[in-house]
């Protein structure tokens, strides 16, 4: 995760701020998940996204936000067995655009505050999943995000 943000103070306790952020998601099976499927998975998603933020600011340098992300598919990639897994053309396999709820938490330290280290949950909306699927069994899945992210900050 790879951005830049802004930061509009309304006061010495609120404060909005947007981003602009290039982001890579994805998942894989585990060690002990693979042997249920029958084969290994990996997805790569890279997003570029737009976080829009709440946030209220403690005295002790805690920086708390609430808010919403707007993020669009760039790139994507499924491997199924080390192997790509390819679509045939037109075939719509993710939702170009995904909506998602962010919950914020930072800390700056420093002498100026300047420095600080975030920690980040961000889900997307249940009813705007980012796929629709049926399995082998033909029952119907969808799937979403549920990220949690550690970032360091710099603020100039």
């Amino acid at each position: 995760n790879l951005g830049v943000i802004a930061i509009i103070p309304f006061s010495k306790k609120f404060s909005a701020s947007m981003e602009i952020c290039y982001a890579e998601r994805g998942s894989r099976t585990s060690a002990n998940n693979w042997v249920d499927l029958g084969y290994v998975y990996k997805l790569r998603l890279n997003y570029a996204e737009v976080p829009i933020l709440f946030n209220f600011h403690d005295k002790g340098g805690l920086v708390f936000g609430l808010g919403a992300s707007i993020s669009t598919l760039v790139h994507h990639k499924e491997f199924k067995d080390g192997f790509e897994v390819v679509y045939p053309e037109n075939t719509k396999v993710y939702n170009k655009q995904d909506y998602s709820y962010v919950i914020n938490a930072s800390y700056m330290f420093g002498k100026k505050e300047h420095l600080g280290i975030n920690f980040r949950f961000t889900n997307t909306l249940k009813f705007l999943p980012i796929r629709e699927l049926y399995n082998s069994k033909n029952e119907f899945h969808v799937q979403t995000h549920r990220l949690v992210t550690m970032r360091l900050l710099y603020l100039f």
